[in-house]
């Protein structure tokens, strides 16, 4: 099975194009760089590869075409792999607020996706004894 890709790509070039030339800030249109490279740089030819840098790259988007940067892409892009973003997400938040608990690794115990692309679940253990279920559904295949 090919991974598409091209999600991955047009964030990119709309970050290069429209996010990174509005930034007013020169220091965040380096960074911004930098993590451009970083994230094309990443492996993509696996599904969960090609989901953790195209969520990377979709929060990267959504910040620099509004002329903003924030959070983890303040700092200059970790060295080797990136880890899941909701991972790296927590570890900034800890790093706010020390009285968090430390995160660990973010793993499903259960991933799921229908082969039509129109539904997705996902359930992991949560803190405490439970379970944390997430369901997306759309009418057409564009998950």
């Amino acid at each position: 099975m090919e991974v598409d890709n091209s999600e991955f790509d047009a964030a990119l070039r709309e970050v290069a194009a429209v996010g990174a030339v509005t930034l007013v800030s020169p220091y965040d249109r380096v960074r911004v760089t930098e993590w451009l490279r970083k994230l094309h740089a990443q492996p993509g030819d696996s599904e969960e590869a090609a989901r953790r840098r195209n969520e990377y790259a979709q929060l990267l988007r959504i910040m620099a075409t509004r002329g903003i940067v924030h959070g983890i892409y303040m700092k200059p892009p970790p060295e080797g792999p990136l880890p899941p973003l909701a991972e790296s997400l927590g570890e900034e938040l800890r790093a706010l607020i020390p009285q968090l608990p430390r995160g660990g690794p973010v793993a499903p115990a259960l991933m799921h996706r229908s082969p039509d692309g129109t539904a997705f679940l996902a359930a992991q253990r949560a803190p405490g004894g439970g379970v944390l279920c997430y369901m997306a559904v759309t009418p057409d295949s564009a998950l």
